[in-house]
């Protein structure tokens, strides 16, 4: 089963899968000190938050540690799915189509396009 991430776990997570290579927490403080005012040490706890929680894997290069992903973007944002069908719908990907289409939180084009999808599968 694939753990929850927090807000800034998923932050990290999403720009190493962007990345989509190897990184280092270096690389990951040129984005995030600015843009979110980290300092160093936060950037490493929620790398080895990640690492504990099985998202990341960690290889000594010199004198930095190298983050790569061990889940994929797809694979968790399947899984995030999967739970929100669950929990929230009792597992029917149909209540959860008619819930959306109630709200109007789709839109006719949108409507037509999973018809579409849904008939070539």
């Amino acid at each position: 089963m694939i753990k929850n991430l927090t807000e800034a776990e998923s932050a990290i997570m999403k720009k190493i899968w962007e990345l989509n290579s190897p990184v280092t927490s270096s690389v990951l403080m040129g984005y995030f000190s600015e843009e979110r005012g980290w300092k160093s040490q936060t950037v490493s706890t929620f790398l080895s938050r990640l690492v504990k929680k099985g998202f990341l894997s960690v290889k000594r290069c010199g004198a930095a540690n190298e983050y790569t992903a061990v889940i994929s973007e797809s694979a968790y944002e399947q899984a995030g799915a999967r739970e929100v069908i669950d929990r929230l719908y009792n597992g029917s990907v149909k209540n959860m189509i008619a819930s959306l289409a109630d709200c109007g939180a789709i839109s006719d084009e949108e409507m037509d396009e999973l018809k579409n999808w849904f008939s070539k599968r």
